[in-house]
């Protein structure tokens, strides 16, 4: 069904069912929306707390503007308000769906490691919003958390087409110490060299195509050779030191993290390039061989972070890239706020709300059917 045939059935539907879609929520999601000041008492407009959330929710998860959140919410019955009301609401809700956020994440049991003082971790990401319509605008969103608190730090809209316009490192202010986590679209040597420069570090998912490394030589390092004789088999993870040779400037050292992924992951993933190649025999041998394993790049210094807690740091990170893969999969981003950054970050945290509560319903569901259903001591999803 598409967004804008939602009907007030539709909405007395999802009513009806709301009780148990509240049971995947986060525990005290209430109580939060007082204690993050997203909702005062006594209760302006709305009848309850879920009747806030639920608006909310239209707005940012099913896509619809302010408009007509609005006017599906006055015909079902549900609230009267204007758009100037709404805004307001969710401007205020940033800091209580970024906790629900936080709390659904932490239910995945994948946590960052204890940080030492001075350090602080970034995830930088993008993604590519589809506003509704025929001739619906594209833009692209730039956006940075901070971990493990989740506070969205940088918030930054651009158009997809035009120089400038693409996902690149030198876009995000940076300091001393900041901590950088990004996927291989960051995968470039003038990126690594400007964070170097401001005295942050990055941990990066390797591009083999856009970011060579080098040994102290500077000669440049046959990766696949190493990865042969150390990683024989599924799951074993080896470090070596490596390189980065920016087109000005000295080498930057920093460490190459590698762990050879399962035959079936890596067997989805070959098939996957091929897929996606206009021309499958101008897809290289050595491609489907990279897709064997798992590259990351870094400059995190070993005595703060060892080679398991900088492969989890990057699952940590992937499990986030993939809710939003998942809501992109599921429904259009809908409208966004464009001229105020905080109902921006709002609106970001509501898109991952709801990624991450089909997430964790996902995994409810499948530990319904065999073989899970049967297996004792299986790890939590």
């Amino acid at each position: 069904m598409d967004i804008h045939e939602l009907t007030v059935e539709d909405v007395k539907t999802f009513d009806e069912d709301w009780d148990n879609f509240t049971k995947l929520f986060p525990d005290n999601w209430q109580r939060k929306a007082y204690s993050s000041g997203a909702i005062e008492r006594p209760l302006r407009n709305f009848k309850s707390e879920a009747d806030v959330l639920r608006a909310l929710l239209l707005h940012t998860a099913q896509g619809y503007s302010l408009r007509e959140t609005c006017t599906v919410l006055k015909e079902a019955k549900i609230v009267d308000i204007s758009n100037p009301i709404l805004l307001e609401r969710l401007q205020r809700a940033e800091k209580w769906l970024q906790e629900m956020c936080l709390d659904l994440l932490a239910e995945t049991r994948l946590n960052p490691p204890e940080l030492k003082p001075g350090i602080n971790l970034r995830l930088f990401d993008g993604t590519v919003v589809s506003e509704p319509g025929k001739t619906g605008s594209q833009w692209r969103v730039h956006y940075s958390f901070q971990l493990p608190s989740f506070r969205c730090d940088h918030f930054e809209l651009t158009p997809v087409k035009g120089e400038g316009n693409g996902e690149s490192l030198q876009r995000y202010a940076v300091k001393e110490n900041d901590h950088i986590i990004a996927d291989r679209n960051y995968s470039n040597a003038s990126g690594i060299r400007y964070l170097d420069s401001k005295g942050a570090r990055i941990l990066v998912r390797v591009n083999t195509s856009s970011l060579p490394l080098f040994n102290e030589s500077g000669d440049k390092m046959n990766l696949l050779s190493l990865f042969d004789e150390k990683l024989t088999r599924s799951g074993v993870y080896h470090e070596w030191t490596a390189y980065v040779k920016p087109k000005s400037g000295k080498l930057i050292k920093g460490r190459l993290c590698v762990i050879k992924k399962t035959k079936e992951a890596a067997e989805l993933c070959k098939k996957k390039i091929l897929q996606e190649s206009d021309n499958r025999q101008r897809v290289k041998e050595g491609t489907l061989r990279y897709a064997e394993f798992i590259i990351l790049f870094t400059t995190f210094a070993e005595e703060d972070f060892s080679t398991e807690e900088i492969l989890e740091l990057y699952r940590w990170r992937w499990q986030i890239e993939l809710a939003f893969k998942r809501l992109k999969s599921l429904m259009d981003f809908g409208h966004l706020p464009k001229r105020n950054e905080q109902s921006s970050r709002s609106w970001i945290y509501g898109k991952l709300f709801i990624a991450l509560i089909v997430e964790k319903l996902s995994c409810s569901l499948e530990r319904l059917f065999p073989p899970w259903g049967k297996v004792q001591g299986r790890r939590a999803c």
